[in-house]
C-alpha cells in the first residue's frame, strides 16, 4: 500500500513532465514563428543594393555602376530610365542624383530615344561630363545641354561611368514593379555611343531626369504613325483619270516600319468600304524625309470622292508630314496588320496629312487602219516612136483665069430657014 510520501513524488514528477512539455512546445511554436517571419539582409552600398521588395511601396537604396560591369567587360558602362514625354518640349539640361565613394569618378548624361517595342535606340543629345569628387554626399547634379526639340513619345535618360575605378553611387527606387524597369549596357567609347547597344534590364528606377520647357505649337511636324490605326485624307478622282498608287510625305524612325496603302469610298464626306489596298511597303529606320510610293493591287477608275489612308501594319515609330494650317485629314481605329473592310468609326481633325492618290490619264486603244496588199502591175512597154518623112508643102498655083465665051446661036426657023430666033445651050445640046 503506498504511503502518503510516494503519492506527494508521483504528483511532483507529473508537473513536472507537463512543465518541461510545455517548455518544449513553447520553444516550437517560437522556433517556427522565426522560421516563418521574411529574412532581412543588408549590403554596402558599395557592393550592391537589397533584393526588390514584392511588399509595401518602393523604397529608396542606392547602387553604383559596378553592378552592371563585368570584370572583363569594357571599361565603360551606361544605365538608364525611362522617361514619357506628353507634349512637345524643349530639352535644356539633363539631372542625375550622384554620391561619391573613396575616388573621384567621372560621368557623362545622356537622352536617347527608346523604340516601340520598349527598347532604348538613338542618341539624343548629351550633356558635359562632370566629376563626382570622393566621399561626396548625395545631391543633384544639373548638367545643361543643347537644345532640342522632343516630340511626344517615350525616351531614356542615361549616365554614362568609366567602371576600372571606384564608381560614383546613382541613387535608385528598388521595386517588383515592371513599370520600373531600366537599363544598362556597355560602352565602346569614351563618350555615349550614338546607339544603346545590347539591352539588359533591371527591374530599378534610378535617379535620372531632365529639364526642359514646353516648345511652341509648330504649324508643321512629323507626325508618328501608331500601330492600331489608319490615316487618310479626302482625294477628288476626276472622270477619265485612273489612280494607281498612294504617296505620302514620310521619314523614318528608330525601327524599321511596315505600311499598308488603301482607298476608301466617302458618303457625306466620311470614309465607308475599302475600294483597293496594295502590298506593305518597308519606312526603313531613319530614313530621310522624301516621299514613299505604295502601289496599289487594284487602280480605282470610278470618278468620285475617296479617303486615301496609309495602316500601319506593324508597330514603330516612322512618321508622316503633318500641318495644322490646312484640314482634311481623317484618322481611325485600325485593329489589324491590314486595312479593314470598313473604316469604322472616323476621327477628324484641324490637321492635313501629306496622303494624295498618283493618278495616270487611261491608255486610248485605236484600231489600225488595215494596209491592202500592194499589187504588181506588169510594166507598159513603151512603144517605138515611128519616124514619118516630114509632108511636102504645096506649091500655090495661081489659077488660070476661064475666058468668057459669048456664043450667039443663029437663029433658024424651024424649017431650018433663016427667020424667028431661039437660044439655045452653050455645048449645042439640042432640047
Amino acid at each position: 500500500m503506498p504511503t502518503a510520501t510516494s503519492s506527494t513524488r508521483s504528483a511532483g514528477a507529473r508537473a513536472l513532465v507537463r512543465s518541461q512539455l510545455t517548455t518544449l512546445l513553447l520553444a516550437a511554436a517560437l522556433v517556427a514563428a522565426l522560421f516563418a517571419a521574411p529574412a532581412h539582409t543588408s549590403r554596402s552600398a558599395t557592393r550592391g543594393a537589397a533584393a526588390p521588395s514584392t511588399r509595401g511601396p518602393a523604397t529608396t537604396q542606392t547602387i553604383d555602376a559596378s553592378l552592371v560591369a563585368s570584370r572583363r567587360a569594357p571599361s565603360y558602362r551606361k544605365v538608364g530610365s525611362p522617361l514619357k514625354v506628353r507634349k512637345r518640349i524643349v530639352i535644356r539640361s539633363i539631372k542625375v542624383k550622384v554620391k561619391g565613394t573613396s575616388r573621384a569618378q567621372r560621368v557623362v548624361p545622356a537622352l536617347y530615344t527608346m523604340t516601340a517595342s520598349g527598347r532604348p535606340g538613338r542618341l539624343v543629345v548629351k550633356g558635359r561630363s562632370f566629376v563626382v569628387r570622393a566621399h561626396q554626399k548625395a545631391r543633384w547634379v544639373t548638367v545643361p545641354t543643347a537644345r532640342r526639340t522632343l516630340a511626344p513619345g517615350r525616351y531614356v535618360v542615361a549616365a554614362m561611368a568609366h567602371t576600372t575605378k571606384t564608381p560614383a553611387v546613382y541613387s535608385v527606387r528598388s521595386s517588383a514593379r515592371s513599370s520600373l524597369r531600366s537599363y544598362v549596357a556597355a560602352n565602346r567609347a569614351t563618350v555615349p555611343t550614338t546607339t544603346w547597344g545590347a539591352v539588359h534590364r533591371t527591374a530599378r528606377r534610378y535617379s535620372l531626369t531632365i529639364g526642359y520647357t514646353a516648345a511652341p505649337q509648330p504649324t508643321s511636324y512629323w507626325g508618328a504613325a501608331s500601330y492600331g490605326s489608319k490615316y487618310g485624307m479626302r482625294f477628288d478622282l476626276p472622270s477619265g483619270s485612273v489612280g494607281t498608287a498612294v504617296q505620302v510625305g514620310a521619314t523614318g524612325g528608330g525601327v524599321d516600319q511596315w505600311w499598308v496603302p488603301a482607298v476608301y469610298r466617302t458618303s457625306s464626306g466620311r470614309p465607308t468600304t475599302l475600294v483597293s489596298s496594295g502590298p506593305a511597303v518597308r519606312v526603313p529606320a531613319g530614313a530621310p524625309a522624301g516621299v514613299v510610293q505604295m502601289t496599289l493591287s487594284t487602280p480605282v477608275t470610278s470618278p468620285g470622292t475617296y479617303v486615301v489612308a496609309i495602316v500601319p501594319k506593324t508597330t514603330g515609330d516612322a512618321r508622316l508630314y503633318v500641318t495644322t494650317t490646312r484640314s482634311g485629314g481623317v484618322s481611325g481605329a485600325n485593329r489589324a496588320s491590314y486595312p479593314t473592310s470598313t473604316w469604322g468609326s472616323a476621327s477628324t481633325s484641324a490637321r492635313w496629312y501629306s496622303l494624295t492618290l498618283a493618278t495616270s490619264k487611261p491608255a486610248v486603244t485605236t484600231t489600225p487602219t488595215p494596209t491592202p496588199s500592194p499589187t504588181t502591175t506588169a510594166p507598159t512597154p513603151t512603144p517605138t516612136p515611128t519616124t514619118t518623112a516630114p509632108t511636102p508643102t504645096p506649091t500655090t498655083t495661081a489659077p488660070t483665069p476661064t475666058p468668057t465665051t459669048t456664043t450667039t446661036a443663029p437663029t433658024t426657023t424651024s424649017s431650018g430657014k433663016p427667020g424667028a430666033s431661039s437660044t439655045g445651050p452653050v455645048d449645042g445640046t439640042v432640047l
